[in-house]
């Protein structure tokens, strides 16, 4: 039985198995500090493909974990959202301005675990120094686990789509809530794509279009390492 699961679904890392109705399915639970060590080590390219066929290479990102302590993971450079490399604290929701519909749900930006069919909503919003407010209105979905080729290898990874959009100054958000009214004001594209593989605890490709949708950026793996 173990032989023939393992032929239906190549899972790695903090991946796991839920059986149901004689199926396989892939379900990754969030890493925790257990699973990091000093010296983990991403590597990160970024560009973006403008509508004029133009291809601008904005450099590399490089991560690296230099403590685990406290119940903590500890990166350098520090990340104060949740882009591509999950550690515990790092990706508490509280430190971003996540704010609730009128049914009283909260955005989160990442729901965990992840399985296919999964779906959700991520509700942002924050004042700029104009005291202006700038807000975010995605769903979200887990719409595959599948392979993705990127310069670091190819991985098995889940497939996640952030689909919506954003304004600036477009409404309020009174007592923390993103009202349907202000919902119908969103004026800027925000659609992004995203491939979460447990082996590596990270995302290791993502697909940004905002405003028009004229151009895209590209974030992806180039190299990962830990130590033995």
């Amino acid at each position: 039985m173990k032989k023939i699961l393992k032929k239906l679904v190549p899972l790695v890392g903090m991946c796991c198995l839920s059986v149901s109705g004689g199926a396989a399915e892939p379900i990754a639970e969030q890493p925790t500090e257990k699973d990091f060590r000093v010296g983990d080590f991403w590597k990160y390219s970024s560009t973006e493909n403008r509508a004029d066929g133009v291809k601008v290479k904005w450099g590399d990102h490089k991560y690296t974990v230099v403590a685990v302590e406290n119940g903590d993971v500890v990166l350098d450079p520090y990340m104060p959202y949740s882009e591509h490399i999950y550690p515990k604290k790092s990706t508490d929701d509280r430190r971003r301005n996540l704010v609730k519909d009128e049914q009283g749900r909260k955005g989160v930006w990442r729901d965990w675990p992840l399985a296919v069919g999964k779906t959700w909503r991520f509700l942002e919003a924050y004042r700029i120094p104009t005291f202006q407010a700038v807000i975010t209105v995605q769903d979200v979905a887990v719409t595959a686990y599948e392979e993705v080729e990127v310069p670091a290898g190819k991985f098995w990874a889940f497939k996640i789509e952030y689909r919506g959009g954003g304004c600036t100054g477009c409404g309020d958000y009174f007592g923390g809530v993103i009202r349907k009214s202000t919902e119908l004001e969103l004026d800027r594209i925000e659609n992004e794509t995203r491939w979460y593989a447990p082996e590596v605890k990270a995302d290791v490709k993502s697909v940004h279009h905002s405003h028009s949708g004229s151009s895209e950026s590209v974030w992806e793996l180039v190299e990962y390492s830990r130590p033995r």
